[in-house]
């Protein structure tokens, strides 16, 4: 079995949010993991659910 460690830069939802918002895209919620849970600090995930402005 072949395995490699690496290291992915996950933006915060504070640096996430205006980078959306420049593109046009409204966040209407913000979630923290596929079971539709809310977003805190400490969630896995970050899913912003949302439209187009």
């Amino acid at each position: 079995m072949l395995s490699a460690e690496s290291k992915i830069a996950v933006p915060t939802k504070e640096s996430l949010a205006p980078m959306l918002d420049q593109t046009g895209l409204v966040v209407e919620e913000w979630l923290g993991n596929w079971r539709g849970e809310p977003y805190a600090p400490t969630s896995p995930e970050i899913i912003p659910i949302g439209r187009l402005r």
